[in-house]
């Protein structure tokens, strides 16, 4: 920064102009790290998340389904009401 205040004095910059322009540089290279170009798979994505959700919940209720198939007991037991 040093070097930077002795340049903008040789320059004829004043301190206050070099440290907005500092400023100013570095929120715009952290906006622009910040922000990247949309994607096609942005969209994708989401909508595949909830397709993996929905098939590993199927498979687990076919899961449970098998084991009460294979125990000899297919259907749900019930609680009578009395």
């Amino acid at each position: 920064m040093e070097e930077v205040c002795q340049e903008g004095q040789s320059a004829e910059v004043a301190a206050a102009t070099l440290s907005s322009w500092r400023e100013g540089f570095l929120d715009g290279g952290t906006a622009a790290l910040k922000s990247r170009p949309t994607d096609d798979r942005d969209e994708v994505i989401p909508r595949l998340q909830a397709k993996v959700g929905q098939l590993t919940m199927d498979n687990e209720l076919l899961d449970v389904k098998c084991q009460r198939m294979e125990s000899g007991r297919p259907f749900a037991s019930r609680r009578r009401s009395t």
